[in-house]
């Protein structure tokens, strides 16, 4: 070793002696020949093979350093990993500083291990930053399906107060006409005579109770066919001047006990397609509430239209409309608004309910519009036959 390199290489010795975290120092030719190395540098460099320790600089690679500016100084600072072919090696916080033709190694600590617990630190804040967004994710579903069991709750538990109300309602309602029944059955069969008149008065006061229990009980099983999904349309083409007047036929004789004319109004559609027995039922269903809600001498008018491609049919009266606070309840099942019937007549809450499914089973939509002291607009539409 040359004066200059033995000075250099003092010096280095000198400076690592002073810093505890130096492990390895070596000065090197431009060739790559070492000039000195201390022991920490001759076991990183494995000095007793056979390779060049020049070929175990893996980041950066000696020729790389030798290509960096010409100038004397620093021309390396920041990690160095030194190893074989076959092997990572390890890594260093490195300095590489030129000195004319010489290059002058000073490794600190080896850092591998701390890399390693880096990397593996990174891949756990990973993991956890996954755990957490899968918690979050888990948390926010949790959320949702206890909302959505909530609202189930409260959606059974409103069923099962309408179910209560239902079984009261019925229960009067059958309880009623069960008592007239019995009554004139015991009164006919009693050995009483009566003449034709009473007679016949009893049986028509019990068809009229059987007629009103088999309602009740028919309106019962539509609205289960409904909720099972059991209950099917027969869809075909009707004549709507002909579906019209069947049904003015058999319901103005109900509206003229009551003295309320029943009129209509045809559009120009002539044909539709639609369960007309269904439909029927539900035309039945909004002329007799018209009836039961409105006064002697009043009119009731039943109008079809095509409003939008579809059949619109409507049933306005000029009965005493529906509170405005009740008006968005009154298609549910066994509601009954506070609206009084004008003569007393009675019913269970199902038959705009059972309006409303038949209608939606159709695909398309009923709605009301009502003000008090004027009268209400039940209506509904059809889908176009093309639909």
């Amino acid at each position: 070793m040359d004066d200059q390199g033995r000075e250099l290489w003092t010096k280095a010795l000198r400076d690592a002696s002073t810093d505890s975290e130096a492990v390895a120092i070596a000065l090197f030719e431009r060739d790559g020949t070492v000039v000195a190395a201390n022991r920490g540098m001759h076991s990183l460099l494995r000095l007793d093979d056979d390779h060049p320790p020049s070929l175990r600089f893996q980041t950066p690679r000696f020729e790389t350093l030798l290509a960096s500016p010409a100038q004397d100084g620093v021309v390396f600072e920041g990690l160095m990993t030194l190893g074989g072919d076959a092997e990572i090696g390890v890594t260093l916080r490195a300095r590489v500083t030129r000195h004319g033709d010489r290059l002058l190694v000073t490794g600190e600590q080896d850092v591998t291990e701390h890399l390693r617990l880096g990397r593996e630190l990174l891949t756990l804040n990973q993991e956890v930053n996954t755990l957490q967004r899968e918690l979050i994710k888990e948390k926010q579903l949790l959320v949702r399906t206890l909302h959505d069991l909530q609202k189930a709750n409260r959606q059974l538990q409103e069923v099962s107060d309408q179910k209560d109300r239902f079984l009261g309602i019925a229960a009067h309602d059958l309880r009623s006409p069960l008592a007239s029944v019995s009554g004139y059955a015991k009164l006919l069969l009693a050995k009483i005579p009566l003449d034709a008149d009473a007679t016949t008065n009893a049986l028509r006061a019990i068809e009229r109770a059987a007629a009103k229990m088999l309602h009740l009980v028919n309106e019962l099983l539509d609205i289960t066919k409904i909720e099972s999904g059991t209950l099917e349309l027969t869809i075909e083409d009707v004549s709507l001047p002909s579906f019209v007047e069947s049904i003015l036929v058999l319901n103005r004789p109900i509206g003229a006990a009551k003295e309320i004319e029943l009129i209509s109004e045809m559009s120009d559609a002539t044909e539709w397609r639609f369960d007309p027995a269904r439909v029927e039922q539900v035309l039945d269903n909004l002329i007799g509430n018209a009836f039961k809600f409105s006064n002697r001498g009043s009119v009731i008018r039943l109008a079809t239209r095509v409003v939008d491609a579809e059949l619109e049919f409507s049933v306005t009266d000029q009965g005493q409309g529906i509170p405005p606070s009740e008006v968005d309840g009154v298609f549910g099942e066994f509601t009954q608004t506070s609206t009084r019937a004008t003569a007393g007549e009675k019913g269970a809450g199902l038959g705009l309910a059972i309006c409303r499914r038949i209608v939606e089973l159709h695909g398309g939509k009923i709605a009301v519009e009502s003000e008090q002291g004027v009268g209400s607009r039940f209506y509904f539409r059809l889908p176009s036959p093309d639909a």
